[in-house]
């Protein structure tokens, strides 16, 4: 074989050898993108779920609060019915 042949195949082989480390790091690269993004949108999710989780906090507490005036309100009026003498009915 003359050098020009081996020069053209080792140019080939070259070439073949760069396209393939080329399509290997793109596809890496691809994976880190989609992986990114992935992370993101978990990270959006998570933020939301903790406001939602804030909110819920808050009208557990604004309920928490209701009832224990519902429950004051009720021990005042037994109370006011024990200093007349009547007694609630037991079950």
């Amino acid at each position: 074989m003359s050098e020009g042949v081996l020069a053209l195949i080792a140019t080939l082989f070259g070439a073949t050898g760069l396209k393939v480390v080329e399509y290997l790091l793109s596809r890496n690269q691809v994976k880190a993108d989609m992986d990114a993004a992935l992370r993101k949108e978990l990270r959006l999710d998570v933020e939301s779920l903790r406001e939602e989780l804030k909110g819920l906090k808050t009208e557990l507490d604004e309920k928490q609060d209701d009832l224990d005036k519902w429950r004051e309100r009720y021990f005042r009026i037994v109370s006011e019915l024990y200093k007349h003498g009547i007694t609630p009915p037991v079950d």
